[in-house]
């Protein structure tokens, strides 16, 4: 599917928020087991901790982009027959894909960090004190930073489904960032 102006995408049906929540939720649950995989190994000492972060960070932004730009959408969007174009109609690219991922990329890169620091600040005998699935909100809260991090995020989730649900082709900021749209497929 190839068009050359965006006026002739006007008949298109852009997928909206509740359809892309489903596929954000697909998504979620098919990623679940690795990051519970990694999570369980994370747990042997401090610096695996840190690498089990990052391999999860990585393992996520791959699968976001790899899939955008081979398929069209991640396998949540393809479960719901929603696919994500350039704003022109063709297919995404490599640049699209990574320029999607600029929101979660960059909140996810400010969390290593803060993870990474605030690690370094707790006794092996607090790590180990912690239950493996509170360890990583609790390492957060030692950092300074962390509430201007929550409100970072907070912001810009907000400012995605503000921006989602305030215009007729129901594009997102990143949507907006990479020049792309999600339309319905079926």
């Amino acid at each position: 599917m190839t068009f050359t102006t965006d006026s002739e995408n006007d008949n298109l049906i852009y997928a909206g928020f509740w359809i892309r929540l489903i596929a954000g939720i697909i998504d979620y649950i098919i990623c679940l087991p690795f990051t519970y995989t990694i999570k369980y190994i994370d747990g042997y000492n401090k610096f695996s901790f840190c690498w089990g972060i990052l391999i999860n960070i990585i393992l996520l932004v791959i699968y976001d982009i790899y899939f955008v730009k081979k398929y069209g959408g991640t396998l949540g969007k393809l479960i719901v027959k929603i696919k994500i174009l350039k704003t022109n109609g063709e297919k995404v690219d490599w640049k699209e894909s990574f320029l999607r991922s600029t929101i979660p990329l960059t909140t996810n890169i400010l969390t290593f960090v803060l993870m990474l620091m605030s690690v370094q600040n707790i006794t092996d005998k607090e790590f180990f004190a912690i239950n493996y699935k509170n360890r990583g909100a609790f390492i957060l809260t030692e950092s300074p930073y962390f509430y201007s991090l929550l409100a970072f995020i907070f912001i810009a989730i907000i400012g995605e489904y503000v921006v989602l649900l305030t215009n007729k082709k129901r594009r997102a900021i990143h949507d907006y960032i990479a020049g792309t749209i999600v339309i319905n497929t079926k």
